[in-house]
Formats: C-alpha cells, structure tokens, sequence
C-alpha cells in the first residue's frame, strides 16, 4: 500500500511540470516505463536469484545502500548550510 501513494505522487508531481498538452503524453510513458521496469525485475530476480543465491543477492545491496547513505547525509548538509 505505501508504494501506492509513493507512485501517485509522484506521478502528480511528474504532471505538473508539463503543460496541459503534454500531461496525458508525459504520464502514459512514465506509466509505461514503471510497469516495464517492475516487470522486469520480477521475472530477473527468481533467475538472479537461483543463479547468485541469497547471501550474493544480499551482498551486492551493500554499495547501493553507502551510495544512499551518503547521499542523504550530503544533501541533509547542504540543507543545513542554506538554512544558515
């Protein structure tokens, strides 16, 4: 259910940067692109899956998470300077 209201959104703030003749466009390919993408990944990750077993699957999170760890904590500095 989170992921529902986390896709709406977005998509709410994707349509608000186009115009009125784009919205429909600009939707239907984000749509498009987020379906494709899902679908995607649930038929890779039983291979992958299968293929790496668990522990490489878990394994190789571990970058993106640092990449997003660090990422938050730059951007919480950058905030704390502009308030500043």
């Amino acid at each position: 259910v989170g992921w529902n209201f986390l896709f709406i959104g977005s998509t709410s703030l994707l349509t608000g940067t186009y115009s009125v003749a784009e919205k429909a466009k600009a939707q239907a390919i984000n749509d498009m692109t987020v379906f494709v993408v899902g679908l995607i990944c649930s038929f890779s990750a039983g291979a992958l899956l299968d293929l790496f077993g668990w522990k490489a699957m878990n394994m190789a999170l571990i970058p993106w998470l640092v990449i997003t760890a660090a990422s938050l904590f730059w951007l919480s500095q950058k905030r704390e300077k502009q308030l500043a």
